[in-house]
């Protein structure tokens, strides 16, 4: 069995077969072992990782529903060519989201929705500073959807698990572009607007946050 395999499962034993398949192979994708068209064979994985072909092949449907993978009659799967125009209108979409959310929350949050926003913060920083930028990463998705579910706004909440699966693709997949540092610095200032209550300076904090996070982007992808 893979050795990371062996972690997932010290750390959550409760992972079934085909959640330890997804995880391992969701790993490899989002940090480049596996490049964009490449293709995807359930044989070659089943041995990559000691496991049987049945969870393998059910992970690589859930991989295809979220868009990391596209189905190819001929060669089964594929790992998905990334749609920069596609991806722009996202975030464009996202950006003015998220920047109401974060006017909202910051009349709706409650005490124990900050403490657990300023733990993240320094999970972010930590992990920041040992190089690990998945797990800043698992943090920055963490933040965001705290953020989410302190406006208390049910209908807002709903659009964002909405589209979630397809904001995580993005995150995920960008990873190894951004630094730790611009995503913990531009939490703390939300986090600050938040903590004093401050709407229009949540709201302009979220907005001048996911404008960055699409130019640096942008720039790098050029």
């Amino acid at each position: 069995m893979d050795e990371r395999a062996e972690k997932m499962l010290h750390e959550n034993p409760f992972l079934n077969n085909m959640e330890l398949a997804y995880k391992l192979i969701f790993e490899d994708i989002i940090l480049g072992k596996f490049q964009n068209g490449e293709r995807m064979q359930q044989e070659r994985l089943s041995l990559m990782y000691g496991m049987s072909r049945t969870p393998v092949r059910e992970a690589l449907m859930k991989l295809e529903t979220e868009g990391y993978i596209k189905k190819d009659d001929r060669v089964g799967y594929k790992v998905s060519n990334v749609d920069i125009i596609d991806y722009i209108d996202f975030w464009e979409f996202r950006k003015n989201l998220e920047s109401h959310i974060a006017y909202l929350a910051a009349t709706n949050i409650s005490i124990q929705q900050l403490m657990k926003l300023s733990r993240n913060l320094e999970k972010t920083k930590k992990m920041g500073n040992s190089g690990n930028s998945l797990e800043v990463f698992r943090c920055d998705e963490e933040f965001h959807k705290l953020v989410v579910e302190s406006s208390g706004n049910k209908y807002f909440i709903d659009v964002y698990n909405l589209y979630e699966a397809k904001i995580r693709y993005y995150r995920y997949l960008f990873q190894q572009k951004v630094n730790a540092s611009m995503i913990y610095d531009a939490h703390s200032k939300i986090y600050k607007a938040l903590e004093s209550r401050s709407e229009d300076a949540a709201k302009r904090a979220m907005y001048q946050h996911m404008n960055a996070f699409m130019r640096h982007l942008r720039d790098k992808l050029r």
